[in-house]
């Protein structure tokens, strides 16, 4: 009888997951693989281009954050290369694909914590209203959205104490994004606290998880000699060189509430309601357990009511833009899944007639279409088409300046990735302390690093978004040696002016002088 009641259940789950699977993938695809690159996505993209032919991220392009997103762009970059598929489009359906799964895990976390399918439906159908998440899942690959997937399978099961493959995806936290290490410290905690007969079991379990992930990381960057750029970029320049705003207390709040006004614009009032939500789980779960200590230490909450407040105070302090709220999706999507489960768990309760319950169905079923809709009509006010011209802009830099030409990036590394170029250092963009970086670290200082560019002779820089002390320095280098031009979207520094051919279509390229614009 039981095996008959276990398989029956998973059935109706694998129904259920089909479901969502069917209307996520229709409301994602609203949105389409075409979506502009923004700055971030360009440096993982060109670094996973760079991975598949042997160089690792951080050798290849200088960034802050953890590697596992650039390392999953490598993987998407490789599965495409094998099959003659597009890099970027290629990467952005395996990101997409991980979006989908974060769906299917909100399912499972709201059907264990709520002990309700419905829930975990509704909690699925919320996430794609979050504009933002989905327009980088599909617009990527965007640093910080796989450890939604993460956190969300983290959750849930961790709530069933299942403590090695808790300690697993709070290791693939960790190595997706610096500031997730209260996860790993929160798995440890409850593994030794949840159950005194097997502490040390549980333990050792979630410790083995945790380090599994790092343990695969590491050893490929130590094969290709590379450990110590991981140690200077993902722990030491966050710490030391990275630029911090100082701001008011007032400012700290109401940064992240405009952050989550611009980027999440159709949700930001679920995204408040799910979170006042996650302070109302404290004193349902605490009186629900009539004990502090066994709510936070043994309670299917426990893993939620721990890391709610540290990221809360963590958003507070250094939220700097939409996608810095990743770290909460999970608690404001199951916190407002949880209020409409409530509400229908009212209404199913006081449902004694035949049609009373027929209306709670479809209470719940008009509560699912609003949530979907709700996302439907956010994706398709922020989708855009924009990587075409991007990509053809890109290529008009050649054809202006020839295949041959030797293309450099100083802030716009999705260049690099459309062309297929290699920068010829790893500074492919200079912001947020990034110059002092070079400064401090490169041979000779930051007129060292000016020097070996000089050595290296680019015929065409192009140029983004730069700031720092050492930035006059750089445009005043930058405007000695090269001439200012435009090519669609993209500003460049040309060694070398090129004159247009009166009446034809052709373009030259003149050997005049370097001087300033």
């Amino acid at each position: 009888m039981n095996t008959k009641v276990t398989n029956t259940s998973l059935l109706i789950d694998l129904l259920v997951v089909g479901a969502i699977l069917i209307i996520v993938v229709t409301l994602f695809m609203h949105f389409g693989f075409n979506g502009g690159m923004a700055k971030d996505n360009g440096i993982f993209a060109y670094s996973g281009q760079q991975m598949s032919e042997g160089i690792p991220p951080y050798i290849s392009s200088f960034d802050q954050k953890a590697p596992m997103c650039s390392l999953l762009s490598g993987i998407g970059v490789i599965i495409a290369r094998s099959f003659g598929w597009d890099d970027i489009r290629s990467i952005r359906v395996l990101f997409f694909i991980l979006g989908c799964l974060t769906c299917v895990g909100l399912y499972f976390l709201g059907k264990q914590l709520f002990e309700s399918r419905r829930a975990g439906f509704l909690a699925s159908l919320i996430l794609p209203s979050y504009v933002y998440y989905t327009e980088q899942a599909l617009s990527g690959p965007r640093g910080k959205l796989p450890v939604v997937l993460f956190e969300v399978f983290w959750l849930w099961v961790a709530s069933r104490k299942q403590w090695f493959m808790a300690g697993l995806f709070a290791g693939l936290c960790i190595m997706t994004w610096q500031p997730s290490v209260f996860i790993p410290l929160i798995t440890l905690f409850l593994a030794f606290v949840s159950d005194r007969e097997n502490r040390w079991k549980s333990l050792l379990q979630a410790a083995a998880g945790i380090a599994l992930p790092a343990v695969v990381i590491l050893s490929y960057f130590a094969y290709h000699g590379a450990l110590w750029a991981v140690y200077d970029r993902a722990v030491i320049f966050p710490l030391y060189f990275g630029d911090r705003f100082d701001l008011s207390l007032y400012q700290h709040i109401l940064r992240p509430v405009a952050s989550l006004v611009i980027g999440y614009p159709m949700a930001f009032q679920s995204i408040i309601v799910g979170l006042v939500m996650c302070v109302y789980f404290y004193f349902w779960r605490i009186n629900h357990n009539q004990s502090l200590i066994k709510t936070f230490t043994s309670d299917k909450f426990a893993p939620l009511l721990l890391a709610f407040p540290l990221f809360a105070m963590l958003i507070l302090y250094d939220l700097q833009g939409p996608s810095d709220y990743f770290i909460m999706i999970p608690y404001s999507v199951i916190g407002f899944a949880g209020l409409l489960h409530f509400v229908l768990s009212y209404l199913q309760e006081k449902s004694k007639t035949t049609w009373a319950k027929i209306g709670t169905e479809v209470v719940f079923l008009g509560l699912a279409f609003a949530v979907a809709f709700t996302a439907l009509w956010s994706i398709h006010l922020t989708r855009n088409n924009r990587l075409e011209g991007q990509i053809s802009d890109a290529k008009a830099i050649e054809e202006r300046y020839g295949k041959d030409a030797k293309i450099m990036s100083i802030g716009r590394p999705d260049v690099l990735a459309f062309l297929k170029r290699r920068n010829p250092n790893p500074y492919t963009y200079v912001l947020m302390g990034i110059d002092r970086h070079i400064a401090a670290k490169w041979p000779g200082g930051f007129e060292g690093w000016l020097r070996d560019i000089e050595e290296y002779d680019p015929d065409v820089i192009v140029k983004g978004n730069m700031d720092g002390p050492y930035i006059p320095r750089l445009m005043e280098w930058l405007e000695t040696n090269y001439h200012y031009d435009k090519v669609g979207q993209y500003e460049v520094y040309a060694k070398h002016k090129v004159k247009e051919n009166k009446g034809q279509d052709s373009v030259s390229v003149s050997a005049e002088g370097t001087d300033s614009k």
